[in-house]
């Protein structure tokens, strides 16, 4: 129920706050016309500041009007940090997947997406044999790091292998 709808309406408000921007990053990020890439890199990133910042301002003013979270529909501000840890692995995973593709790095992207998830299946997997209740008494938590880990290892992998730099857009 409460992961359904996480997904459901976080990816809903996704497509809302991003603007195509990610399918846009890959066009361009291909093709001769951009040159750049830390132009690229850089809409990526004001994009993605633009998207974590409307989800922020909705997120509260749903909360401040229904008393609930804008994702799951759950009461307490608990679930509200639940929300924005898995709202980040979301715009970061799309943002550098989109960053990696445009660079011919899909493939690497992929491997490194495949292998951060199974180390942390591994790590659930382990978890659930030793502490149990750390993974029956908080799904909301455990999913919402599936998501936003691996999604941190592109970012890291990314900065790491091109080291781009934030410019001015002009035009």
């Amino acid at each position: 129920g409460i992961l359904s709808l996480m997904i459901v309406n976080g990816a809903f408000i996704q497509i809302i706050t991003g603007l195509g921007t990610d399918a846009a990053i890959v066009w361009h990020g291909v093709s001769t016309e951009m040159e750049d890439k830390n132009r690229i890199f850089s809409i990526a990133v004001y994009t993605a500041l633009l998207q974590f910042l409307l989800f922020v301002i909705a997120a509260f003013l749903f909360f401040r009007v229904t008393s609930k979270t804008i994702l799951s529909g759950e009461h307490g501000n608990t679930f509200f940090y639940i929300e924005l840890l898995y709202f980040t692995g979301l715009i970061l995973t799309e943002k550098y997947t989109a960053l990696f593709y445009s660079q011919q790095m899909a493939t690497l992207c992929n491997k490194l997406l495949a292998v951060s998830s199974f180390i942390l299946l591994l790590a659930c997997i382990v978890l659930f044999f030793f502490l149990p209740e750390t993974i029956v008494d908080n799904p909301a938590i455990v999913f919402s790091f599936f998501i936003f880990i691996p999604a941190f290892v592109l970012l890291i992998s990314y900065h790491m292998k091109l080291k781009p730099v934030l410019v001015r857009i002009n035009n």
